[in-house]
């Protein structure tokens, strides 16, 4: 059986287009005849040009129908179904060829067909459009929202801005008010409770500093100074005034107060700047270390030149005010028990042993702006500080004389 189209047409009219089916006719293997069968294929002249789909078949190198496009005709080939894109007067075309008889001992016949996308752009530019448009709106929505949220979180940000600042320079006392937003105002708790907690800890802190040394109090701070005590090699100072009781004499305690205030405020800024730590103020005596808790490996040099420093002090203080102060100094090196002694709750950093009751005992027999040191104390300063020797000393508590020297100012 053979299906094909073919081009028929009578005397007076123009060739149309049919569909032809050819059927074999047998008879005991015989072939006696051929049936054949016509249809009429109607004609696509007459389709609306503003249809989307439009066709047309080639038969025997001739079209039958109009495709409205300025193409290329349908060309027969052994191609099947082969399809582009084309431009017809700015419009797009999807282009369509394909063979309706293959394997056919009739004529081939193409059907090609072009189908409009201008419908599919414009919906496509619409939905561009609308993408655009939304996204638009989506920013101007996001960005109204976002500038909200910013004024919203500007002023407790810029209060808690400022309230930094003031933690920064010291003022423990500004506290951020609640907040309507919940993660500002758990913020503003925590940034209160930090600033309370600093608060009393600067509060400690200070009250620490006024019982004991600096650097004392910040290894007890640090947890670096403990209870308990450890062997080191300490110089140990004392600074006592002379003739104290005399100059107490006939005087009120708020005046005597105040002269001693003025005159352990001195001293205790140069041992300071010796890096030495005043352990203890007894009366009008200053106990001052030299290598605890922490040694710079020539804390008997600096502790010597520390006290040279308090009597030139001294001698200037005494030139500018109307009561002059004379004071003695002792030194003595050694090794020393040094930590706090006392209890968990209430406890003081100190030193105890042989070498520190002989300080006190050289300071104690040193006259008025005379600085005596021990032997030990001699042999770790250099020879750039003069000593002198003096007679041995039988002092309290020591059954030996003890070797003495005068440093020489």
């Amino acid at each position: 059986m053979q299906l094909g189209f073919l081009m028929l047409r009578s005397d007076d009219e123009e060739p149309k287009p049919f569909r032809i089916l050819a059927a074999a006719i047998t008879n005991f293997g015989l072939h006696v005849g051929t049936l054949v069968v016509g249809q009429r294929v109607m004609r696509h002249e007459d389709q609306p040009s503003e249809t989307p789909l439009l066709s047309a078949l080639a038969i025997e190198g001739r079209l039958t129908g109009d495709l409205g496009l300025d193409v290329l005709p349908i060309e027969t080939g052994e191609d099947d179904d082969v399809g582009s894109y084309v431009t017809d007067q700015g419009e797009t075309w999807l282009y369509r060829r394909s063979i309706l008889n293959a394997d056919s001992l009739l004529p081939p016949t193409w059907l090609g067909s072009a189908i409009s996308l201008a419908a599919f752009e414009q919906e496509q530019r619409a939905l561009v459009l609308r993408i655009t448009l939304t996204g638009l709106v989506a920013s101007m929505i996001a960005g109204l929202v976002a500038l909200v949220l910013a004024r919203h979180l500007a002023e407790p940000v810029s209060r808690l801005v400022e309230a930094t600042k003031a933690i920064r320079a010291g003022d423990f006392g500004l506290l951020l008010p609640p907040s309507d937003i919940r993660e500002m105002n758990t913020l503003a708790e925590s940034f209160n409770d930090m600033a309370a907690g600093l608060e009393l800890k600067e509060r400690y802190h200070s009250v620490l500093q006024q019982v004991t040394d600096p650097s004392v109090a910040e290894g007890l701070i640090a947890g670096r100074v403990k209870l308990g005590g450890e062997l080191r090699d300490v110089t140990v100072m004392f600074c006592d005034i002379r003739g104290y009781t005399a100059l107490s004499v006939g005087r009120n305690p708020e005046e005597i107060i105040e002269l001693l205030n003025h005159h352990m405020s001195a001293m205790t800024a140069v041992v300071q700047a010796h890096r030495g730590v005043i352990n203890q103020f007894a009366g009008d005596a200053i106990m001052a270390l030299f290598g605890a808790p922490q040694s710079y490996s020539d804390d008997a040099e600096r502790a010597v030149r520390c006290s040279l420093a308090m009597l030139n002090e001294r001698e200037r203080l005494n030139a500018i005010v109307s009561e002059p102060i004379r004071v003695g100094i002792g030194l003595a090196s050694g090794e020393m028990v040094a930590g706090c002694i006392g209890a968990e709750n209430r406890n003081d950093y100190t030193v105890v042993g042989e070498r520190v009751n002989l300080a006190a005992r050289l300071c104690s027999t040193a006259k008025g702006d005379e600085l005596f040191i021990d032997a030990p104390t001699r042999d770790r300063i250099s020879q750039a500080l003069a000593t002198e020797s003096i007679l041995p000393l039988m002092l309290k508590g020591f059954s030996q004389p003890i070797p003495a020297f005068r440093v020489v100012r």
